[in-house]
């Protein structure tokens, strides 16, 4: 008797099957069956008697705990502010170098944007080869957490004590307040500190600033540009509450990526990313703030951490904007997560298990440094000869505003960051490390990632102990080759990854190389994670007439402001023109208009505007490639600022 359900195809199928071989293929199924079953339990079990593992619970046993702060005393020659991740990095190099260093910082505990602003999802500074290109103390560290992609809060927090109390050179002054800097013309002599209730007067030959926003060296008079204002854009990336979550089924998250559910994901035991769909099918329920896809770091069974939430318009250096957004934060965050319980497997039974006590805040300052890193820069994969670390990791600018969505301008292979880059223009003795140093606000979408910071915090302490046995401001010390190569000898020695390299990358000796490396510093070209400009496609006229309003606007905001109606009446070009592939006419007369140029535009006729050799590279060209645009372009960006 035939069973319902199977066809009377697949009946007369089974039946011709001879009765050994039948029950071969029966016993396989049910293997297949009993061994899918395991696996899932042994997953779930494996998770659901998740301990720590011995040595990282004995790091919590040990150092889990506030340390006292003991009697400050008058002076350390090293005075490092900030415990963030840098922070640590520059006392312990300082303090091992022969140092006598105070390390200070106003929490309860160290690791700052780690361990207070819950991001333990770690971006990876990753070369084209797989190396990885922040080594020395952040290894130390990455080894104590146990060498992961994610890490433990509690388990970050104790290593990072650990590191300090190691240090016998290093003094540590925990839930203490600078007050403010002693400030001697170039000099900063030490600061005000108040613990306790005490205040103390503390002086130092080299203080290093390792806070977030650089708040020492503002105080102290540094100058700085804030958020994108270097390109004369208004706003800062956006600030993230880290969401953390308990009750999380990992199994069906893994297959909800399989499904492609939300877009694609890459999901592993401990880490997904991906998902970007939610972008679009999550609406918040408030004004100035967005649901990205998802970064989720997992830790233990259940218990996710979720790097996805943008709130907009959020200065992190005005208190009472993060205390008003924070509370704007954790509304949403109660939002997201009903939208989860609703629609995406595996958060049926989650629950909030807390708020972050900080937000994730990707920028704020940039300081005026000795030398700024340029976008250009992390294009042309360049060294320097005072290269002090490396950088690799993509160049991520996060969205500013509801409006845009951010981009990745490109992936680098790995780029050197310059000892100038982390000494201010102001101070002879100050240096500033992490994500406020001395990067352009393009650039900082790659150098602001903590590992990459770590690096820079250890040459930092290196180079504050160097210049003091050697008497020499760090002014001096960055104009001598001598100390510099003496730097990073002792860097090399100590772990740290600074070979000598000259890398090839993307269109290097193409003809639009310059003029390529020239538009990427202002941000207006985009090669994402390939690398890809696309120059030898046609660009249409509506491209070209945003391209040099963009460029106007961030290049000489003096210059744009002369020529505000020009640059809004090209929007004539875009609503009363279809889209053509750009010829020399026509981009002469879009430059005739940006400027008010009054006659019959011709290529001919923009001696004002292009050099001759210009002109006449294109006089004959019927249309324009991207790559001939750009050369157009920056050549007009130069010719235009040089006049104004």
């Amino acid at each position: 008797m035939r069973r319902q359900g199977l066809s009377s195809k697949t009946y007369q199928t089974m039946k011709n099957i001879p009765p050994f071989l039948l029950r071969i293929l029966v016993t396989l199924g049910l293997m297949s069956i009993l061994i899918g079953a395991g696996y899932l339990l042994i997953y779930q079990m494996g998770f659901a008697q998740y301990e720590l593992p011995d040595d990282q619970q004995a790091l919590i046993d040990t150092y889990g705990t506030t340390a006292e702060t003991p009697a400050l005393e008058d002076s350390y020659d090293v005075i490092v502010v900030g415990g963030e991740p840098e922070g640590v990095a520059a006392a312990v190099a300082a303090g091992r170098n022969g140092a006598k260093t105070l390390l200070v910082e106003h929490r309860d505990g160290l690791g700052g944007l780690f361990t207070y602003g819950w991001l333990n999802y770690l971006d990876m500074t990753l070369n084209h080869d797989e190396e990885n290109v922040a080594r020395g103390l952040f290894n130390e560290w990455h080894s104590l957490v146990g060498g992961e992609e994610v890490f433990h809060i509690d388990v970050a927090k104790a290593a990072f004590m650990k590191m300090i109390a190691d240090e016998e050179n290093v003094t540590l002054a925990l839930n203490t307040t600078v007050e403010k800097p002693l400030v001697a013309d170039d000099l900063v002599n030490g600061v005000t500190l108040t613990h306790d209730g005490e205040t103390k007067d503390v002086m130092a030959h080299r203080v290093i600033d390792a806070t977030q926003d650089a708040d020492l060296a503002v105080a102290a008079g540094v100058s700085y540009t804030y958020g994108a204002e270097d390109i004369n854009q208004d706003g800062a990336m956006a600030v993230t509450p880290v969401i953390r979550l308990s009750g999380v089924d990992w199994f069906k998250v893994r297959e909800a990526a399989k499904q492609e559910l939300f877009g694609t994901a890459t999901v592993s035991d401990i880490t997904a990313h991906g998902f970007s769909e939610l972008h679009t099918m999550y609406t918040p329920s408030q004004d100035g703030m967005r649901l990205r896809g998802l970064n989720l770091a997992r830790v233990g069974k259940d218990e996710v951490y979720i790097n996805a939430l943008h709130l907009f318009g959020v200065n992190g250096t005005v208190e009472a904007e993060v205390e008003a957004a924070m509370e704007r934060g954790q509304r949403e965050t109660v939002s997201v997560l009903a939208y989860l319980r609703q629609h995406f497997p595996g958060f049926e039974e989650a629950e909030i298990e807390a708020f972050p006590p900080e937000f994730y805040v990707r920028e704020t300052r940039h300081i005026d440094a000795l030398y700024e890193l340029q976008m250009s820069d992390i294009w042309a994969n360049r060294d320097f000869q005072d290269t002090i670390a490396i950088g690799g990791y993509p160049v991520d600018v996060q969205a500013t505003s509801a409006n845009n969505t951010g981009y990745v301008i490109s992936n680098p292979d790995q780029f050197g960051i310059p000892f100038r880059s982390i000494v201010p223009q102001d101070k002879l003795n100050m240096l500033v490390v992490g994500r406020s140093a001395g990067f352009s606000s393009i650039a900082s979408g790659s150098a602001r990632i903590v590992p990459t910071g770590m690096a820079i915090g250890q040459a930092a302490g290196t180079a504050a102990a160097q210049s003091i046995a050697e008497a020499l401001d760090f002014h001096a010390f960055a104009e001598s080759e001598e100390q510099i190569e003496q730097l990073r000898q002792t860097l090399v020695a100590q772990d740290q990854y600074i070979p000598r390299f000259e890398a090839d990358y993307p269109y290097k000796g193409h003809p639009a190389d310059e003029a390529i490396q020239t538009l990427m510093n202002y941000g207006v070209l985009v090669g994402g994670y390939n690398n890809d400009l696309n120059l030898d496609s046609a660009l249409n006229h509506h491209s070209f007439v945003n391209l040099i309003r963009e460029l106007v606007k961030r290049s000489n905001a003096e210059l744009f402001q002369a020529n505000e109606q020009h640059m809004v009446d090209l929007n004539d070009f875009i609503y009363n023109e279809e889209p053509k592939n750009l010829t020399p006419e026509k981009s002469a007369e879009v430059i005739y208009a940006a400027f008010g140029e009054t006659g019959e535009p011709t290529w001919e006729g923009l001696t004002a505007f292009l050099s001759a050799d210009t002109i006449a590279q294109f006089a004959t060209n019927e249309t324009l490639t991207r790559a001939e645009a750009y050369i157009i372009l920056a050549d007009l960006l130069e010719t235009v600022n040089e006049e104004s």
